[in-house]
């Protein structure tokens, strides 16, 4: 009675990448952007998606594994031979169109996952029917890609490759709703609207920290009968809600949370030209937090070279949350608790990022198209795995009474994340052969093929062993 249930029943194991086992929908997309021109050719679309996505898993991103598994997906050939592939024909086929194939493919996974339903009531929060947060993370790239990636510079004018990839997730079902790696200089203010064209839903709360904060996002949302919840920005003029009087955030904070632990809410107007009803909710964190606060602003003022107001660095010893959400749908305590659980989105950047082969597959050194097909083929397969539930961070428990409430996941998945990513590597592979000892027939063909046209010896076994026996027979003879 009281086992854990996700909130979100999506596709389990026996179904990875269900969505994309439509070879029509993967032609007709590839038709449009160009990399499918020829009604027969080996390197099909559905080929390229499996090949790619058991790569990414594996972390093996070159050009010669990826031929490798193209040639375990692709139909026997003649006298029941496995088919083959080289890496130079799959080095031909890879350019614009096959990333363009590729984007579009992750552009319509994500659109159905942000169509999968969302909980319709979460117990506690009156009118809200998921929460999302949202964040941003910079990847980079080989320092050969900086012409094709710009990203920033260091102090001796050295640029490197980089991209900004914007992310928003859905905290109670794991699901990854945006999902697109956008120019390293385009900041996350200027992408705050991005989520609001066909990611956040009436009902939807969104917590995102103080880089995406504008008044006028704000408005946009609490027109879409969505909900919002953030710091406070910086220098933002507050009103009085009944009487319209201007108000000195530090002021407030001294007078509604004098010690350490208060609490408390008020209603506002948020900036000078529509006055935005919101409500600012203050806690007193005290002044060790404060101290602590101040130091991490003084050591990045200095990096930027600028400066705080006394008056900013004063208002550090409380938080300042502003929310459209009224006292009768979440208490003060409850916006609290709910703005630290965007932390949540840091361990899913820190799972996606540092425990699967991420770094290997942007840091290799290679052609942008190629990069780029890696990256896209990256962020496919954690958007399949997110449709699993397999990044779900809170859960549905029934308690004695019949009711239901969230509490959080207990089990933790970064220990076993490598070896879940070789399950799901060879689940792939196994789903395309039909079984365990065609695969095995299927690789020892690839392996003998490759080895076969690879001009560096160091790459063939074979040579290997000759030239060692060569060697012998020479040092025998002197």
């Amino acid at each position: 009675m009281n086992t854990p249930k996700p909130l979100y029943a999506g596709p389990r194991s026996g179904e990875l990448f269900s969505n994309l086992k439509s070879a029509r929908f993967l032609n007709a997309t590839a038709r449009s952007v160009g990399f499918l021109q020829r009604k027969t050719t080996k390197l099909t679309p559905m080929v390229l998606i499996q090949a790619l996505i058991a790569c990414v898993l594996s972390g093996r991103c070159s050009f010669r594994r990826l031929a490798f598994e193209v040639g375990l997906f692709l139909d026997s050939g003649e006298g029941g031979q496995p088919g083959t592939y080289s890496k130079q024909a799959f080095a031909k086929r890879i350019g614009a169109p096959a990333v363009a194939f590729v984007k579009k493919v992750v552009a319509d996974s994500i659109r159905r996952s942000a169509l999968g339903s969302r909980q319709t009531a979460i117990e506690g929060l009156k009118g809200v029917k998921g929460i999302l947060v949202g964040d941003s993370s910079v990847f980079t790239f080989h320092p050969s890609l900086r012409g094709h990636h710009p990203g920033s510079s260091n102090q001796h004018g050295v640029a490197t490759a980089q991209v900004r990839f914007q992310l928003a997730f859905d905290l109670l079902g794991g699901r990854w709703l945006q999902g697109e790696p956008r120019p390293y200089r385009e900041n996350d203010r200027s992408a705050a609207r991005q989520i609001l064209q066909g990611v956040l839903k009436a009902g939807d709360l969104l917590i995102r920290d103080l880089g995406y904060a504008s008044i006028g996002v704000f408005e946009e949302i609490a027109a879409m009968k969505a909900w919002v919840l953030s710091r406070m920005i910086p220098g933002a003029v507050l009103f009085e809600a009944a009487s319209g009087t201007r108000l000195d955030p530090l002021a407030l904070a001294r007078e509604k949370a004098p010690r350490p632990g208060d609490v408390c809410s008020v209603p506002v107007l948020l900036g000078v030209g529509k006055r935005l009803p919101c409500r600012l909710v203050i806690r007193n964190d005290g002044g060790r937090v404060g101290s602590e606060r101040r130091r991490r602003l003084a050591k990045e003022a200095k990096r930027r070279g600028t400066a705080h107001a006394k008056p900013y660095l004063k208002l550090q010893n409380w938080t300042l949350l502003v929310t459209n959400l009224d006292e009768g749908a979440a208490s003060s305590e409850q916006l609290l608790d709910l703005y630290e659980t965007r932390w949540r989105i840091e361990n899913v950047f820190k799972l996606a990022k540092s425990e699967t082969k991420l770094r290997k597959l942007v840091g290799h050194r290679s052609n942008p198209h190629h990069i780029d097909l890696l990256l896209w083929g990256w962020i496919l397969a954690m958007v399949e795995f997110g449709k699993m539930g397999f990044f779900a961070t809170i859960e549905s428990r029934l308690r004695s009474d019949g009711r239901s409430e969230c509490v959080p996941v207990e089990r933790s998945i970064f220990k076993a994340m490598e070896r879940l990513l070789e399950i799901a590597t060879t689940a792939i592979e196994l789903a395309a052969t039909g079984s365990l000892a065609e695969l095995m027939r299927r690789t020892m063909a690839q392996i003998e093929y490759h080895d076969r046209y690879e001009k560096r010896a160091r790459k063939s076994l074979p040579a290997l062993i000759g030239r060692a026996l060569n060697l012998h027979h020479a040092y025998a003879l002197g």
